[in-house]
C-alpha cells in the first residue's frame, strides 16, 4: 500500500526521489543476498584472509615488494595478485620476492586460483596438502625454495594442472602415483631434490606431457616401460639417480622426443635399437650408465642429432659406420668404453663437429681429418694420427663490406640516436632472428610465432614496451642449444634475460655488458664454459645474476663489485678459482650470496661483513683457507651461513653470536680450532648447528642449552673434552645430535635418549640419574 501511494498521479518531485531511493535500497538488498549465497564471493572474503596469512607466515614486512598488501585496497592492487571480475584471486605471482617461512594451508581456500608462482624464494617446511583443493589451478611453481617433506598425493586432485615445478628443493619420500592422474599436465619438474623409491608407472598416463625432468634425485628401480606411452614428450631427463635395469625398448615410441638424458645411473644391458626411431632427437645422453653391448647402427637414423654422449660405459664392438649419417652432430663422446676396430671413414662426413672424445678404447686406424678443427676432450687420448687431408679450400670471408664485427657494432650503437622507433623495432627483430638461428630455434620446445610477421610481443617468451622494443626474453627450459651469440648485446632495451635450464654451451659473450637496462640475468643450469666476463660489471641496474650450474672457470671478476643494485648473486656449482674479490663487499643491497661448489682459494675477505642485508650466505665446498673474519658478525639479517667443506683454520669468532636471525650455521669439515664460543648460545633462532670434523677443543658450552629452536646439533669428530652439559637436556625440539669421536666424560642428559637420530653408541656414556 505504501508503494502504491508513492506512485499515485498526484506525486511530487520529492516523491520521485523517494522512489529512486527505495529502488536503490531494494537492489542493494538483492545484491547483498546474492553475495552471501554466491560461490564466487563467499561470506568472510577467504581470499583476503588467505593472502593475509601468506603475508604473516612468510615475513611479508621484509619482502622485496609488498606494495598495498594488508591495505583496504582491492586485492588486484596488491603486488603480484590478479583477480577476476568477481574479485576472486586467479593469479598469485611472487617469484624471487624473498618470501621466508612456511607455505600456509590457507592458500587452499583460493578456490578460483589458476596460477600460483612463488618460486625462487626462501620458503621452508612442507607443501600443504590443502593445495589439492585448488581445482582451477593450471600452474604451480614452488621451485628453488627450501621445502622439505614429501610431495602431497593430494596434488593429484588438480585435474586442470598444466605445469608442476617443484625442482631445487629438499623434498624427500617417493613420487606419489596420484600424479599420474594429472591428464592435462604439460610440464613436470621434480629435479634437484632428495626423492627416493621407484618412478611410478602411473606417470605413463600423462598423455599430454611435453617435458619431464626428474634428474638429480635418489630414485631407484627400473625405468617403467609405461613411459613409452608419453607420445607428446619432447624432453625427458632422469640423469643422476640410482636407476637400474635396462633401458626400455618402449622409449622408442617417443617419436616427438628431442632430448633424452639418462646418464649417471646404474643401468645395464644394451642400448635398445628402438631408440633409432627417435628421429626428432637432438640430444642423447647415455654416458656413465653401465651400458654394455654394441652401439646400435640404428642410431644412424637420428639425423637431427647434435649431441651423442655414450662415454664411460662398457660398450664393445666396432663403431657403426652409420653414425656418419649424423651430419648435424656437434658433440660425439665415445671415450671410456671397450670399442674396437677401425674408426669408420664415414665419420669424416660429420663436418659440424665441435668436440669429440674416443680415448680409452681399443680403436685402430686414423682419426677423420675433418675432426682436426674440432676440440678433442679426451682425458686418455689414443695414439692415433689424423687421416690424410684432402685439398684445402679457400676460406670464406668473415667481414661485411670490409668491416669487422666490432666496428659494425660500434656503428650500430651510434645509429641508435637517429633511427625511428619503427626502425629500432626492426633491429630488435633482426637480433632475435639471429638468436633463433644461433640457438637452434627449430629444435625449441616452444617457438610459437618466431620468425613470423606477428608483432614481437606475440613471439613466445618475448615482451615489449609501448614502442615495441624488446624488454624481456624468457626462454627458460626451452631446449636452446649452441653458443649465445654476440648479437644479444643489440637488444638495448632488454631488462630481463632469462634463458636458464637449457643446453647452452660456449662462453658468456661480453656484449651482454652493453645491456645497461638489464635487471635480471638468468643463465643458470646450462653448460657454459670460459670465464665470467668483467663486462658484466657495467650492468648498473642489475638486481639478479644467476650463473649457477655451468662449467665456468677462472676468477670472479672484481668488476662485479660495481653492481650496487644487485640483490641476488648465484655463482655456485661452477669451476671458478682464485680468491674472492673484496670488492663484493660493495654490494650492500645483496640479499643472497651463493659461491658454493667452486674451486675458490685464499681467505674470506673481511669486506664481506659489509653485506648487512644479506640473508643467505654460502661459501661451502671450496678450498678457502685462513680464519673466519670476525666482521661476519655484522651480517645482522643473515639466516643461513654455510662455510663448510673448506680449509678454514683458527677459532670460531665469538662475534658470530651477534647473528640473532641465524637459522643455520654450518662450519663442518674445516680445520677450526680452539673452544666453541659460549656466545653462540645467543643465536635463539638457530635450527641447525654443524661443527663436526674440525679440531675444536675445550668443553661444550652450557649456553648451547639456550637454543630452544635447535633441531640438529652435530659436534662429533673434534677434540672436545669435559662433561656433557646438563643444559643440553633443555633442547626439547632436537631431532638429531652427534657428539661422538671426542673426549667427553660424565653422563648424558636422560632427555637426549628420546632424540630420534643420535650417536649414543659412539659417545658411550651412561645416562645421568635424575
Amino acid at each position: 500500500m505504501k508503494l502504491r501511494r508513492l506512485i499515485a498521479p498526484s506525486f511530487c518531485r520529492g516523491a520521485l526521489l523517494r522512489i529512486a531511493l527505495l529502488i536503490t535500497l531494494t537492489q542493494a538488498v538483492a545484491v547483498t543476498t546474492a553475495y552471501a549465497q554466491s560461490d564466487d564471493l563467499p561470506e568472510g572474503d577467504p581470499d583476503r584472509e588467505a593472502l593475509t596469512a601468506l603475508f604473516h607466515d612468510t615475513d611479508g614486512d621484509n619482502w622485496v615488494n609488498n606494495q598495498n598488501w594488508l591495505t583496504d585496497k582491492p586485492l588486484s592492487a596488491w603486488y603480484g595478485v590478479t583477480t577476476n571480475d568477481s574479485g576472486r584471486v586467479t593469479r598469485l605471482s611472487l617469484r624471487g620476492n624473498r618470501l621466508n617461512g612456511a607455505v600456509p594451508p590457507q592458500l587452499g581456500s583460493l578456490t578460483q586460483l589458476e596460477q600460483l608462482v612463488v618460486d625462487d624464494n626462501l620458503l621452508s617446511g612442507e607443501i600443504p596438502p590443502e593445495l589439492g583443493n585448488l581445482s582451477h589451478l593450471q600452474w604451480l611453481d614452488l621451485d628453488r625454495n627450501q621445502l622439505t617433506g614429501s610431495i602431497p598425493p593430494e596434488l593429484g586432485n588438480l585435474k586442470l594442472l598444466e605445469r608442476l615445478d617443484l625442482s631445487g628443493n629438499q623434498l624427500s619420500g617417493s613420487i606419489p602415483p596420484e600424479i599420474g592422474g594429472l591428464r592435462e599436465l604439460r610440464t613436470l619438474y621434480f629435479d634437484e631434490n632428495q626423492l627416493i623409491g621407484a618412478i611410478p608407472p602411473q606417470l605413463g598416463f600423462l598423455a599430454n606431457l611435453q617435458t619431464m625432468f626428474i634428474e638429480e634425485n635418489q630414485l631407484s628401480g627400473e625405468i617403467p616401460p609405461e613411459l613409452g606411452n608419453l607420445t607428446h614428450l619432447r624432453a625427458m631427463s632422469l640423469e643422476e639417480n640410482n636407476l637400474s635395469g635396462p633401458i626400455p625398448a618402449e622409449l622408442g615410441n617417443l617419436t616427438q622426443l628431442r632430448s633424452l638424458d639418462l646418464d649417471e645411473n646404474n643401468l645395464s644391458g644394451p642400448i635398445p635399437p628402438e631408440l633409432g626411431n627417435l628421429t626428432e632427437l637432438r640430444s642423447l645422453y647415455l654416458d656413465e650408465c653401465g651400458l654394455s653391448g654394441p652401439i646400435p647402427p640404428q642410431l644412424g637414423n637420428l639425423t637431427q642429432l647434435r649431441t651423442l654422449l655414450l662415454n664411460d660405459n662398457a660398450l664393445s664392438g666396432p663403431i657403426p659406420p652409420e653414425l656418419g649419417n649424423l651430419a648435424r652432430l656437434q658433440s660425439l663422446q665415445l671415450a671410456g668404453n671397450t670399442l674396437s676396430g677401425e674408426i669408420p671413414p664415414e665419420l669424416g662426413g660429420i663436418l659440424q663437429l665441435h668436440e669429440w672424445s674416443i680415448g680409452g678404447n681399443q680403436l685402430t686406424g686414423c682419426i677423420p681429418d675433418s675432426w682436426r678443427s674440432a676440440a678433442s676432450i679426451d682425458r686418455d687420448p689414443l695414439d692415433l694420427s689424423f687421416c690424410p687431408a684432402p685439398a684445402e679450400l679457400e676460406p670464406e670471408t668473415q667481414t661485411l663490406f670490409g668491416l669487422d664485427g666490432d666496428l659494425l657494432f660500434t656503428l650500430y650503437r651510434v645509429s641508435l640516436r637517429t633511427l625511428t622507433h619503427q626502425s629500432l623495432q626492426g633491429l630488435d627483430r633482426a637480433a632475435l632472428t639471429s638468436l633463433y638461428i644461433a640457438l637452434g630455434g627449430n629444435d625449441w620446445v616452444n617457438s610459437e610465432n618466431w620468425l613470423s610477421d606477428e608483432p614481437l610481443n606475440a613471439w613466445y617468451g618475448v615482451t615489449t614496451d609501448v614502442n615495441g622494443r624488446v624488454t624481456s626474453l624468457d626462454l627458460r627450459g626451452n631446449q636452446l642449444s649452441g653458443s649465445i651469440p654476440a648479437v644479444i648485446g643489440r637488444l638495448s632495451h632488454l631488462k630481463r634475460l632469462v634463458i636458464d635450464d637449457n643446453q647452452l654451451t660456449g662462453p658468456i659473450p661480453p656484449e651482454i655488458g652493453y645491456l645497461t637496462h638489464l635487471t635480471t640475468l638468468d643463465l643458470d643450469r646450462n653448460r657454459l664454459t670460459g670465464p665470467v666476463p668483467p663486462d658484466l660489471g657495467n650492468l648498473a641496474n642489475l638486481e639478479r645474476l644467476d650463473l649457477t650450474g655451468n662449467q665456468l672457470n677462472g676468477p670472479i671478476p672484481a668488476q662485479l663489485g660495481n653492481l650496487t643494485a644487485l640483490r641476488t648473486l648465484f655463482l655456485d656449482e661452477n669451476r671458478l678459482s682464485g680468491a674472492i674479490p673484496p670488492q663484493l663487499g660493495n654490494l650492500i643491497e645483496l640479499r643472497t650470496l651463493y659461491l658454493e661448489e667452486n674451486r675458490l682459494t685464499g681467505p674470506i675477505p673481511p669486506e664481506l661483513g659489509n653485506l648487512v642485508n644479506v640473508s643467505l650466505f654460502s661459501l661451502e665446498e671450496n678450498s678457502l683457507s685462513g680464519p673466519i673474519p670476525p666482521e661476519l658478525g655484522n651480517l645482522a639479517e643473515v639466516r643461513t651461513l654455510y662455510l663448510d667443506e673448506n680449509g678454514l683454520s683458527g677459532p670460531i669468532p665469538p662475534e658470530l653470536g651477534n647473528l640473532v636471525q641465524l637459522r643455520v650455521l654450518d662450519l663442518d669439515e674445516n680445520e677450526l680450532s680452539g673452544p666453541i664460543p659460549p656466545e653462540l648460545g645467543r643465536l635463539i633462532q638457530l635450527r641447525i648447528l654443524f661443527l663436526r670434523e674440525n679440531e675444536l677443543s675445550g668443553s661444550i658450552p652450557p649456553e648451547l642449552g639456550n637454543l630452544a629452536h635447535l633441531t640438529w646439533l652435530y659436534l662429533q669428530e673434534n677434540q672436545l673434552s669435559g662433561e656433557v652439559p646438563s643444559a643440553l637436556g633443555n633442547l626439547a625440539r632436537l631431532q638429531g645430535f652427534g657428539l661422538g669421536a671426542n673426549r667427553l666424560s660424565g653422563c648424558m642428559p636422560v632427555s637426549l635418549s628420546r632424540v630420534r637420530h643420535n650417536d649414543l653408541d659412539d659417545v658411550n656414556l651412561p645416562f645421568c640419574v635424575e
